[in-house]
């Protein structure tokens, strides 16, 4: 029993049981997005994998190209959206991408001698508020994030070409606007080499290079999707430097609110630090004699985190997953070296070290649930706008166009109803890069700031609004974005509610 107890066959049945366990139990889903990935996966089924194009939304550069940035993903999604059943298949592929998750965190931390796998595998589970719901999450990003930690591995630990060029290719085949990530890694580790006096990997930094091209390439249209990849990642990160009113998830944010540095950010950079400090401690008592691949992965690991650390903090919470995923690579490396020079310790203070790492995981589990649970009870229900939609279905023309104010309502209307088509959905990014005259039009609207004049509503084409930019609401949905119908929230819009 004991045996078993320590084997991956245990660890696998834990992880597997935590990824069933928290995509089954809430009744709603985790995120919103999901909804339209498996309605777009279904899509690809029933009319064929090589048709890229995209009408539902007609005012945004996802539209315009007719090219899909997630196109791997998609495809991965199809099984799932073939089972009669989109929700269930939704919850089927949120408990297989969890489970991939963990058990690739798991393997990898294995696989660089990274001691008590599982305890720092649960520990990234429970490591973050943000981290744990996007674990649970139907999107691209987290598999992103386990083939690029698989990437570093492979990288540290010199594995083949081969390995490498099909890490690559998976991450731009899977989510094309995060293929900077693994030249990122090879910058990083390639120089963490250099300095503790390894030698560059021409030819495997070739094989990711080449990966990389490949996973591009392999989709329809890819040279649009290249340009739908920079609007994505270049483009929004110069607007947002500009502060261009765009309208962001909350993932999109820096994580420098009080609240989140105190719960998200703090917890964990204690713990890097204190392995930080806790190793120059260590090298300074028994010398800095260490194996260079250690050196490597310890460098490297500890430079990758502090980086999404700080973009994590100062730009978008969504980096959340890498900060504390390396930096639990590095914390964990830090500890299994403690342990080689401290055996005898470790095993005499052993039942008191346990009682202290469960009290550490019960705090950070007590923590990130607290408000992973509240990030569920403000979800919409799984049916959110089907009756909407249905009525939309049953009374409107094919192709009629719906203005959907809100950009995050449109991957629920899509999942229901693929009879219209919509305004923008996804990031608001793709509809500023299609025409920002008319993204400001929306903008107003969107966030309820019209001003009514003798019965009338009007928005404004340019932001701050002036002389010569105004034009009525009506105009507006009528003239320029040619909408037949109008979605609104009354919560969320009760000016244009009022209006209408």
């Amino acid at each position: 029993m004991k045996k078993f107890c320590n084997s991956t066959a245990a660890a696998m049945l834990v992880l597997g049981s935590l990824a069933v366990f928290f995509n089954f139990y809430f009744t709603t889903l985790a995120g919103v997005d999901g909804y339209y990935h498996i309605r777009h996966a279904w899509i690809y089924a029933t009319q064929g994998i090589f048709n890229s194009a995209f009408p539902w939304l007609q005012y945004s550069v996802v539209g315009q190209l007719g090219t899909d940035i997630w196109y791997g993903f998609h495809i991965f999604l199809i099984p799932f959206s073939l089972l009669g059943d989109l929700l269930l298949g939704l919850r089927l592929a949120a408990t297989v991408i969890t489970f991939a998750a963990l058990a690739g965190f798991y393997t990898i931390l294995k696989k660089l001698e990274i001691r008590w796998p599982v305890f720092w595998t649960l520990l990234f589970f429970f490591s973050a508020p943000d981290v744990n719901f996007r674990l649970l999450m139907v999107r691209p990003h987290i598999l992103t994030f386990i083939l690029v930690l698989t990437l570093f591995y492979a990288l540290v630990k010199n594995r083949s070409g081969k390995l490498i060029f099909s890490l690559s290719a998976g991450v731009a085949f899977i989510h094309l606007a995060m293929a900077w990530l693994p030249i990122l890694m090879a910058i990083i580790v390639n120089g963490t080499q250099k300095i503790v006096g390894g030698k560059w990997e021409i030819k495997k930094n070739l094989a990711g290079a080449a990966g990389l091209i490949v996973g591009w390439l392999a989709r329809p249209e890819p040279f649009s999707a290249i340009k739908l990849a920079y609007i994505q990642v270049v483009q929004l990160a110069i607007e947002k430097f500009n502060n261009t009113p765009l309208r962001f998830g909350v993932e999109l944010r820096p994580g420098n609110r009080l609240s989140v540095v105190i719960n998200e950010i703090l917890p964990v950079a204690f713990l890097i630090m204190l392995a930080v400090i806790s190793l120059i401690l260590l090298i300074k008592k028994h010398g800095g004699q260490m194996e260079k691949t250690r050196k490597v992965i310890m460098g490297s690991s500890l430079a990758i985190s502090i980086i999404f650390g700080f973009i994590t903090y100062g730009v978008a919470r969504r980096a959340a997953d890498i900060w504390i995923g390396f930096g639990l690579v590095f914390v964990g490396l830090a500890i299994s070296i403690f342990y080689e020079h401290y055996a005898g310790v470790f095993n005499k203070l052993k039942i008191k070290l346990v009682v202290l790492a469960s009290i550490l995981l019960l705090g950070f589990t007590a923590n990130t649930l607290r408000f992973t649970l509240d990030y569920f009870k403000n979800l919409p229900p799984t049916n959110a706008f089907q009756e909407s939609a249905d009525w939309l279905k049953t009374h409107t023309r094919p192709g009629d166009i719906v203005f959907n104010i809100h950009w995050d309502n449109f991957p629920s209307l899509f999942f229901w109803n693929q009879h219209n088509y919509y305004i923008n959905g996804m990031d608001p990014i793709f509809e500023y890069a299609f025409n920002k005259n008319l993204y400001l039009e929306h903008y107003f609207i969107d966030i309820d700031k019209v001003f009514i004049y003798e019965g009338e509503a009007y928005t404004c084409t340019t932001n701050p609004c002036g002389p010569g930019a105004i034009i009525s609401v009506y105009d507006s949905l009528k003239n320029n974005f040619k909408a037949d119908y109008i979605f609104i929230e009354m919560a969320r819009n009760p000016i244009i509610y009022k209006y209408l």
